[in-house]
């Protein structure tokens, strides 16, 4: 176990101020997130005021479909807004990125952009040959 915390990075605050600003434009209570997002309304509130210990990305995918969102789209908009807010005084106009859909080959493939990963979801269940028989034990 690490004797010292790393301390919270920029996206790390960006994520979850874009958090809690969904959960308070959607009017939930700490107790709602939590009983939602499976965790104590106190883990909620310390995540959302982006306090030690740091949530963990379970923790922020609970809550973030709690409002309508996944982990990694929150993740997307922290970065967004991070590069916006970060972009040269001379071009103050500049749009956020926006986050592009997920390309039509990976959504038939089954994979993660294409790139040969699954998508998260359950995995299939091992299932005992159709035939009907048991394999036979081994004997001597």
């Amino acid at each position: 176990m690490a004797r010292v915390s790393k301390p919270l990075q920029p996206l790390d605050h960006e994520v979850q101020r874009i958090l809690a600003e969904a959960v308070r434009a959607r009017a939930l209570s700490l107790r709602t997130i939590g009983d939602l997002a499976g965790m104590s309304a106190n883990r909620a509130g310390i995540i959302l005021r982006c306090e030690e210990p740091p949530a963990t990305l379970g923790e922020l995918d609970g809550i973030a479909r709690q409002v309508g969102m996944t982990a990694s789209r929150l993740v997307a908009l922290g970065e967004a807004s991070l590069t916006a807010s970060t972009a040269s005084a001379d071009e103050p106009d500049d749009p956020v990125p926006s986050v592009a859909p997920q390309s039509t080959t990976a959504r038939q493939s089954g994979t993660a952009a294409g790139a040969g990963l699954p998508l998260g979801g359950p995995r299939p269940r091992r299932t005992q040959p159709s035939s009907g028989t048991r394999p036979r034990k081994h004997t001597k």
